[in-house]
């Protein structure tokens, strides 16, 4: 059975995620030199040596060392900086606060019958806040209003141009 993809043994393992963390920010060349120098000391050397036995029973003959290489560069170093660097904040989410279907169908009727009257009326004109509950927030009721106005304008009435 040959091997295609494999994880390194443990100890060689945290060698690569030391070596990965001292070189995180280095330049590619220097961290291909640095890699060259670290991948000929001794402790590594020898475990190199050892995986190169194992996955050679396992009918692995390509060379080791370019498959290190790449983990260290692409997989601890580029998923490090990802982990640590903070491209989005968490930011948490706000409490979803619907508008009750009785006051969007109240809007609607509104809506209705001011079409009816003049299908060039404005939203903001019409709109007054003393005919919806005091409980939900001003421009929260605003937008709906709107929303439901350019719903209708659009698909109800089908008027394309604002006037």
């Amino acid at each position: 059975m040959a091997i295609h993809r494999f994880k390194c043994s443990p100890q060689l393992n945290q060698h690569i995620q030391a070596f990965s963390q001292i070189h995180q920010y280095d330049e590619p060349e220097q961290l291909l030199t640095q890699f060259e120098e670290w991948f000929q000391k001794e402790p590594i050397k020898s475990l190199v040596e050892q995986e190169q036995i194992y996955l050679s029973r396992h009918n692995y003959d390509l060379p080791i060392d370019v498959k290190i290489f790449k983990s260290i560069k692409y997989y601890y170093i580029k998923k490090e900086k990802e982990n640590t660097e903070e491209t989005v904040k968490d930011v948490p989410k706000r409490s979803m606060v619907r508008v009750p279907k009785e006051v969007l169908s109240q809007m609607v009727e509104t809506l209705d019958r001011a079409f009816l009257a003049d299908p060039t009326f404005k939203p903001s004109r019409l709109f007054d806040a003393r005919d919806y509950p005091e409980d939900l927030p001003l421009p929260m009721l605003k937008k709906a209003f709107n929303n439901q106005y350019y719903q209708m304008k659009h698909k109800k009435y089908g008027l394309t141009l604002d006037v």
